[in-house]
């Protein structure tokens, strides 16, 4: 497999994909391409029509990179090619590890100034916090300190989860 960089121009969007790439969706790709640089290259036919990577390459666009990573494969049928996009999109397509998922975003969130915005997800505490009926005395909350560092856009929503992590036995400090 041979990388090769390629004038942005040249490369071709299937017209038929079948997976479209919403305008936030393309902003964090741009995003992270701007922070790490191009970590997999946009995958072409041997028309310079994409087969895989149309995000990564409206991502370039909205970046105005002249040249990006590509990879040509020359050998593919057309039939081949097309099946390939959808594989690819497809695959990907897989439920998370939930305990890891949250092992992992607990980790990130103690390390100082992180931005989670690295992480793709438009992150809600809600999903962190533990699921407790709303009758739940206060002596049966959760115990240990856990450190969470949340960042709001407003007060009202900063003030919404204080009180309801305060009301469901928590110690939270503004």
């Amino acid at each position: 497999m041979k990388i090769e960089n390629r004038k942005t121009s040249e490369l071709k969007p299937y017209s038929k994909n079948a997976k479209k790439h919403p305008e936030s969706q393309v902003k964090k790709l741009a995003d992270m391409i701007s922070r790490v640089g191009f970590i997999q290259p946009i995958v072409v036919d041997e028309d310079d029509v994409v087969i895989i990577g149309h995000g990564r390459l409206e991502a370039a666009a909205k970046l105005e990179l002249e040249t990006v990573p590509t990879v040509k494969l020359s050998a593919l049928s057309k039939a081949e090619a097309r099946a390939l996009r959808i594989f690819d999109n497809k695959i990907a397509i897989q439920p998370w590890e939930d305990e890891n998922l949250k092992f992992e975003i607990t980790e990130l969130s103690l390390m100082e100034n992180f931005d989670f915005d690295l992480t793709g997800f438009d992150l809600e505490v809600s999903d962190f916090v533990p699921d407790l009926p709303d009758d739940v005395p206060s002596e049966s909350a959760p115990s240990g300190d856990i450190i969470l560092r949340v960042t709001f856009d407003d007060e009202d929503s900063q003030q919404e989860l204080f009180e309801e992590l305060r009301d469901r036995g928590f110690k939270v400090k503004v």
